[in-house]
This record gives structure tokens, C-alpha cells and sequence, in this order.
């Protein structure tokens, strides 16, 4: 037909130039293309069959041309360099059918990454303390501690075994240390502002003991006694007077001046902070104990700075000459305008080491200690690197943080299938002991005339 012969020789007007465009439309297929497209709608032009879906070209208001109607049904493959005909043979088959295989697999490897992160970040949530007790039992029993219903640990006295000399084992196989006489803490009504939180210190007490392993003397320097015994029942500890103080920094001076403060002379002390959990068996860090006269753990790496070279929540000193010049030392830094001018007392050590004083503390391995932080960051962090701390430090950010209440909240159902029938969640016991004391003043105040 002539509608479908390509153009001859009597087209001279055309010009030569014309026939090689002719000429290689007809060898890219593309003029074989539009005959059978004209063909498919003369037919449709005269009832023919062939109802066959269309492709629909691109709205535009311009004249739409034969390729905008071919059939899909016509079985014509398409190829040459016009892209757009490529297209228009592609449309339908969807985005995800046409990638290449190496995409699909790294969507795949993303969107799996990315659900065990969730999930991940769900279970730690659930999960914060990352718990392995001591396998030795108390008192030389075996197969680790007891759980809840024993009644192991002293039962409701809580008066755990040990001696004042620090031995770290019960009297199955113990060993007793000279060179650490015991662990101190500091909980006072005068810290950070708003007093000692009282759940997580005896958090932090039973934890020494029932996770930890450590059955030595504790003292615990506190002028809030009575309030920390009735909410802490299975804790054992040696509570001692705190001297009388008026700023908090005065009070977080009370670890540089241990050696005078805890009665009995003791020659080498263990100073924990109260945010400080004992998670997991402390033998492998005992072991490291007496190396130097002083040491600590790094604090946390900071990227945008505000860190401190050393955590100054942790800190094992032994009684000698440079200990003394060290405390010293760091001591008259840190009462500069009447220990108003720092803010932090790792400030002042950061300092005192500047000048090259206090150059004999030894660091810790920071493989025994993990920070804690709002978002958990470190958490997730060492949880794919299969970290496993002794220590655990719930930091100031996180106490402060929105995600606090709901962390403790886990922290204590945690505690419950670790510590033995006699032990209650601290908090409850707080609360409870409050609502009494009000209802006691309630009561005195109708009382009178």
C-alpha cells in the first residue's frame, strides 16, 4: 500500500539529505514500528478487532503521533537509540522490576539492618542493665546466686558475709585483699541539687554485692541514714556521719578526704558514685586492683567536646605519699572562690594535671565500664560489639532525661528475678514510706487545737 511504502525516489523534492534520514529510521525499525501502529488503527477505523490495551502517551496539547497508540498486545520489541520509545515500551513493568539486581539486594540489606536496629533499640530499653553475676555463690556456694524465693544473701537483714579487710570470695575458695579495705560511697541530702537518689544508691548497694560478688566492708557516708535503711532492708553497709556541708561541691569533696573521714584507718579504698551499677562479676577488675596508688576510669569520649580526661565517680586510692599530693593537690584547685569556681571537680584534675601534678593516675580499662546516655547510644553501640561491662554508669544526662522514669521502671523488674524473696523495689518502698509520713502529719495537724 502506498500508505506504507517507505519513500522512493520520487520524493526528490526531499533532497539527498532527506532519503539518509529515511533510510535510518528504516534500519533502527522504528518505520516499521508506525506502519504497523497505522495499520492497527485503520483497522480499529473500520470495526476491525485488535481491542488490545494502549499505551497513553504524554498529556500534551500538541498533535499526539502514531507511536502514542501502539498496541502492547503487538508483541514488537523496540530497539535504537531513541530513548523515548524505550520508555514507552518499559512503563507499566514498575520501578522495582526494572533495577538492577545488586539494588534489590542492598534495599534488602538496608531494611534488614534498619528492623534489627528497632529491635535492638527495644529489647536495651527493656533490658538496660546487662547483668552476669558472679558463678560462685555466697559462702561458698555453687551454681551462681540464688533468685528471687531462696532467700539467699542474708534474707531480710541483709547482713551479707565479709570481714573489715575487704575479702572478695565467701568462704568457698575467698580470697582475701590487702590491698583494698573496702568501697565507699556518698549519698547525702546535699547533691546535685535535689539529694541522694535513694532507689538507685540501694540499687547500687545490692547490685555490689548480689552481682557483683563483692562481700567486703561498705561504708556508705550519709547524713540521711534512716530514709536509705528503710527503703534499702537487704542492703549491707556501714553507715558513717557525714560531716556538715553547705554547697554540693563540698559534699563530692568528701571523696578526696575518705582517709580521714571513714573510721578505722583504712589503707586503700574504693570510691563508687551512686549512679554506678555493678553488673557484672567484679573478680576480672578486683584482679587489676593495686597496679598503681591511684587510678580511675576514662570519662566518656565527648565529639563536641565538654568531656573530662578522667570520671571522677570511680576512683581507687591507696594510702601513700603521692596519693596524699594528689589529693592535695587537686583539692586546692578545686576550692578556688570557696569551690564556686568549678563546676565539676574533673575540671579541677583536669587542670592540676595540666601543670603536671597528679601525673601517677592509672587508667582503667574501659572495656569494664559503659556509660549510659538518654538516647543509648553507647549501649547499642557495644551490644554489636558484644561488650560486656562490669560497671554501668547511668549518667547525669539520663537521670535528667524524659526516658528516666521508664528506664528505672525496668532497671527494678530486672532486679526483681536477680535479688532474693526478702528484697522490695526500692521506689515502691519510698513511696510507701512517704504516704505514711504524710498521713503522720496529717494526723498530728487535726490533732491539734
Amino acid at each position: 500500500m502506498a500508505g506504507e511504502a517507505a519513500p522512493g525516489a520520487g520524493g526528490a523534492g526531499r533532497g539527498a539529505g532527506a532519503g539518509g534520514l529515511w533510510g535510518a529510521l528504516a534500519e533502527a525499525g522504528l518505520w516499521e514500528a508506525w506502519a504497523r501502529g497505522a495499520r492497527g488503527l485503520r483497522a480499529r477505523a473500520v470495526g476491525g478487532v485488535g481491542r488490545g490495551r494502549r499505551v497513553r502517551g504524554p498529556k500534551h496539547k500538541h498533535k499526539r503521533s502514531d507511536a502514542d497508540a501502539l498496541p502492547l498486545d503487538s508483541g514488537l520489541v523496540l530497539e535504537g537509540a531513541l530513548p523515548g520509545l524505550q520508555r514507552l515500551r518499559q512503563r507499566g513493568s514498575g520501578r522495582w522490576g526494572t533495577s538492577p539486581l545488586w539494588l534489590r539486594a542492598l534495599a534488602l540489606v538496608v531494611g534488614a539492618t534498619l528492623l534489627n536496629h528497632l529491635l535492638l533499640l527495644r529489647h536495651v530499653r527493656r533490658n538496660p542493665l546487662i547483668l552476669r553475676p558472679c558463678e560462685r555463690g555466697h559462702f561458698g556456694g555453687t551454681g551462681g546466686f540464688a533468685g528471687r524465693g531462696a532467700g539467699a544473701g542474708g534474707g531480710a537483714g541483709g547482713q551479707l558475709g565479709g570481714t573489715a579487710s575487704g575479702g572478695v570470695g565467701g568462704g568457698g575458695g575467698g580470697v582475701a585483699r590487702a590491698d583494698l579495705d573496702g568501697v565507699a560511697f556518698i549519698c547525702t541530702g546535699i547533691r546535685e541539687g535535689h539529694g541522694c537518689n535513694l532507689p538507685l544508691m540501694c540499687d547500687s548497694l545490692n547490685l555490689l554485692r548480689f552481682s557483683g560478688g563483692w562481700e567486703g566492708q561498705v561504708w556508705v557516708i550519709t547524713d540521711v541514714q534512716a530514709e536509705l535503711r528503710a527503703i534499702c532492708p537487704t542492703a549491707a553497709f556501714e553507715a558513717v556521719e557525714a560531716p556538715e556541708v553547705s554547697s554540693v561541691m563540698e559534699m563530692k569533696n568528701f571523696k578526696r578526704r575518705l582517709f580521714e573521714i571513714i573510721p578505722g584507718q583504712p589503707r586503700a579504698v574504693l570510691y563508687i558514685d551512686s549512679d554506678i551499677l555493678s553488673v557484672g562479676c567484679m573478680d576480672p577488675f578486683l584482679a587489676t586492683v593495686g597496679g598503681a596508688d591511684m587510678a580511675m576510669f576514662h570519662d566518656v569520649y565527648c565529639p563536641f567536646g565538654g568531656c573530662n580526661e578522667f570520671c571522677g565517680g570511680f576512683i581507687y586510692m591507696r594510702d601513700t605519699p603521692s596519693t596524699r599530693q594528689c589529693i592535695a593537690d587537686w583539692d586546692a584547685e578545686l576550692r578556688r572562690d570557696g569551690y564556686r569556681f568549678y563546676r565539676k571537680d574533673q575540671d579541677a584534675l583536669d587542670t592540676v594535671r595540666r601543670r603536671g601534678q597528679c601525673l601517677g593516675v592509672r587508667p582503667y580499662p574501659y572495656s569494664m565500664m559503659q556509660a549510659v546516655d538518654a538516647g543509648f547510644f553507647y549501649q547499642m553501640f557495644d551490644r554489636y560489639r558484644l561488650k560486656r561491662p562490669i560497671f554501668q554508669h547511668f549518667t547525669h544526662g539520663i537521670r535528667q532525661h524524659q526516658v528516666w522514669p521508664s528506664t528505672y521502671d525496668a532497671i527494678e523488674r530486672q532486679l526483681a528475678e536477680l535479688m532474693p524473696s526478702a528484697w522490695s523495689p526500692p521506689l515502691g518502698l519510698q513511696a510507701e514510706r512517704r504516704r505514711r509520713q504524710s498521713a503522720a502529719g496529717a494526723d498530728a495537724q487535726a490533732r491539734q487545737p
